[in-house]
């Protein structure tokens, strides 16, 4: 009789506890299943020239990152690079020797290359005073997201972006006649010059790709694709004022620019 009532007892305790077993399970395999929701972090690496196909930027801009998925599979990828006065090294299009290489050079007394230069003729240099570019951009896309095994998943997508870059420079110019017998010259020319310009770039790229998830905070993520420009303008202003003249000469320019390369860009993300 005992035993029959034992029996009807743990029967009982079985059926009331039996919903908060399987409601356990479930919380278990929800967070071991559980997928990111919010990743923020910055490329590490890229090859992207984001305004034209040719490289003239002076070292990759900074890049944030941010990645938010929803719906299991898809992830909202959001880019802000920008660089704040970055120096160029060089001259902005002109063919006159640049003073600091003339004058300059491991200690070299360059005096002798300026002589032979002026009794050849009329002797050009410019002296730079500054030469920069800011630049700022913004990308949102979209991609598709499909787990493997092992922290890892492929995505396929794109990234439509925005990018701008303002270039300035402000130098001065000479110009010397051709030494005389006398090894004298006469100075024809010192002008001031600034050049101002700016690039717009409006561009798509289409792009396949590899995440990897580490220590379930870290999310490493590698992508290929092929951007290119649908928009892409460049315009801007040479202005000229001689020193003996309070006149100023306005040259202005614009011109179209090809944007099509392909891409690869490696980011670090940190999972919220």
């Amino acid at each position: 009789m005992k035993t029959m009532n034992m029996k009807r007892t743990l029967l009982i305790l079985y059926i009331i506890m039996s919903p908060l077993f399987v409601n356990a399970q479930r919380e278990n395999s929800t967070k071991q299943n559980k997928d990111w929701k919010l990743a923020a972090g910055i490329t590490v690496y890229t090859n992207n020239n984001y305004v034209m196909d040719e490289k003239v930027l002076e070292r990759q801009p900074i890049e944030p990152n941010v990645r938010f998925k929803f719906m299991r599979h898809n992830v909202l990828r959001f880019q802000f690079p920008f660089s704040l006065k970055v120096n160029i090294s060089g001259i902005p299009g002109i063919e006159s020797p640049y003073l600091d290489q003339v004058m300059n050079g491991n200690g070299e007394n360059k005096a002798y290359e300026i002589w032979k230069g002026m009794e050849a003729g009329t002797f050009n240099f410019i002296r730079m005073n500054q030469y920069y570019y800011n630049l700022f951009g913004a990308s949102l896309g979209y991609d598709y997201d499909y787990k493997l095994k092992y922290g890892f998943s492929i995505f396929g997508g794109f990234d439509f972006s925005f990018t701008h870059e303002k270039i300035s420079a402000d130098y001065i110019g000479v110009d010397f006649s051709e030494l005389n017998e006398d090894n004298q010259a006469q100075l024809n020319d010192l002008d001031f010059l600034t050049y101002k310009c700016q690039l717009n770039c409006l561009s798509i790229k289409p792009l396949l790709g590899l995440r990897y998830i580490f220590q379930k905070k870290i999310l490493l993520e590698c992508s290929i694709g092929k951007g290119f420009a649908f928009f892409n303008k460049l315009n801007g202003r040479h202005t000229i004022q001689s020193f003996d003249s309070n006149d100023i000469t306005v040259l202005p320019f614009w011109q179209r620019r090809d944007y099509k390369q392909v891409i690869t860009q490696l980011s670090i993300n940190y999972l919220f």
